[in-house]
C-alpha cells in the first residue's frame, strides 16, 4: 500500500487554477476541485500522490488534448475528456498543450476509499497492480461527475450530507468499475456465516479454528474458501473490521479515549500493535488520522 506521508497533495499544484472547491465541507474522505487550465502547462509527480485522483472534463468538444504518462509502469493515456483514474501513491506526468477549459479534479483520501471498498467486500489494493486506470464515462459515472462539480460551482449549497453521500456514491461506481468481483459461484452461505461472526464478534480474541467452526468446515476449506468469497484472508478481515472501528473511534467528535484504549477496545493487544497495522493499511498513524479529523 502507499505512504501517503512521502507524496505530494495535487491540490497544491497550480494553485492559481482553481476557481472552486469543495473545502468548506469540512468532509476529510474525498475533495472536489474545480480548475480552469491554461492553455497549455504540465505536471510532473515523480514522488507519487497522496491520494486517488480522477479528472472529469464536462465538454466533449474542447480543443487540444491531456497526455498521461504512469512512471510505475510505462503506460501512456491520451484524453481529450476524461482522465484516467490514478492510485494513491503513483508516480505520473501531465502534459496538455491546448486543453485549456473546465476541468473537476476528484481527490479520495486513502482510508476513505479503504472504507468504500471495505462496505463492498472489494479488495482495493487490486488498484495499485495497475495504478494508472481508464474509466468508461458512460452513465451512472458521467451523472454522478456533472452532479457533484454543479455542486462544488454553485458553492455546496445542499450542505455536508448530500457532498458526503454523492462522493460515497462516486467512489462506490469507481470502484466497481475498476475491481472485479468475485462470481456468483462463488457466494456461500457459510462464509456469509463466518463473515457475520467476524463482524459482530471482532472485539474479541478470536482463533481462526473457531471461525472455521462457525462456518462448518475444515480449517484448510474455510481458509480457501473464504478467500475466494472475500477476496483476503480471515485474519486479514478480522484485523480490517478492527482498524474500521479504530477510525470510527478516533475520529468521534466526543471521544476521549486515548489510543491504547482504542486499541484494546477492539482486539488488538496494545497500541504499538494498532499503529502498525493502521499505518500498514492506511500509510499514516492513528494520531494522525485523529488530528486531521479535528481540522
Amino acid at each position: 500500500m502507499p505512504t501517503p506521508d512521502r507524496c505530494i497533495d495535487l491540490g497544491s499544484m497550480l494553485k492559481g487554477s482553481i476557481r472552486q472547491t469543495s473545502d468548506r465541507q469540512n468532509f476529510a474522505g474525498a475533495r472536489v476541485l474545480i480548475r480552469e487550465l491554461p492553455l497549455s502547462d504540465q505536471w510532473d509527480c515523480s514522488c507519487g500522490i497522496n491520494h486517488y485522483w480522477f479528472g472529469y472534463r464536462p465538454t466533449l468538444d474542447e480543443p487540444g488534448r491531456t497526455v498521461y504518462t504512469c512512471m510505475d509502469t510505462s503506460s501512456v493515456h491520451v484524453a481529450k475528456r476524461d482522465g484516467p483514474f490514478l492510485a494513491a501513491g503513483a508516480r505520473f506526468g501531465i502534459d496538455w498543450k491546448g486543453a485549456e477549459g473546465i476541468v473537476a479534479n476528484f481527490h479520495f483520501h486513502p482510508a476513505f476509499i479503504e472504507e468504500v471498498a471495505s462496505s463492498l467486500r472489494l479488495d482495493p489494493r487490486r488498484l495499485h497492480r495497475n495504478p494508472m486506470r481508464q474509466l468508461t464515462q458512460d452513465d451512472p459515472l458521467e451523472s454522478l461527475c456533472r452532479i457533484q462539480m454543479r455542486e462544488v460551482e454553485g458553492g455546496c449549497k445542499r450542505g455536508s450530507g448530500f457532498f458526503e453521500a454523492f462522493s460515497r456514491a462516486l467512489a462506490t461506481t469507481i470502484l466497481q468499475s475498476l475491481i472485479p468481483t468475485q462470481p456468483e459461484l462463488e457466494r456461500d452461505v457459510r462464509i456469509e456465516r463466518a463473515v457475520q461472526f467476524l463482524e459482530q464478534n471482532f472485539r474479541d480474541k478470536i482463533s481462526i479454528d473457531q471461525v472455521a467452526r462457525v462456518a462448518g468446515l475444515s480449517r484448510y476449506h474455510f481458509f480457501r474458501r473464504f478467500h475466494l468469497a472475500v477476496g483476503m484472508t480471515p485474519h486479514g478481515y478480522l484485523t480490517q473490521c478492527r482498524l474500521r472501528e479504530a477510525r470510527r473511534l478516533i475520529a468521534h467528535p466526543g471521544g476521549q479515549r486515548s489510543l491504547a484504549e482504542v486499541a484494546v477496545q477492539i482486539g488488538f493487544s496494545d497500541q504499538t500493535h494498532l499503529t502498525r497495522h493502521f499505518q500498514r493499511e492506511f500509510g499514516h498513524t492513528p494520531g494522525r488520522w485523529r488530528r486531521q479529523q479535528q481540522h
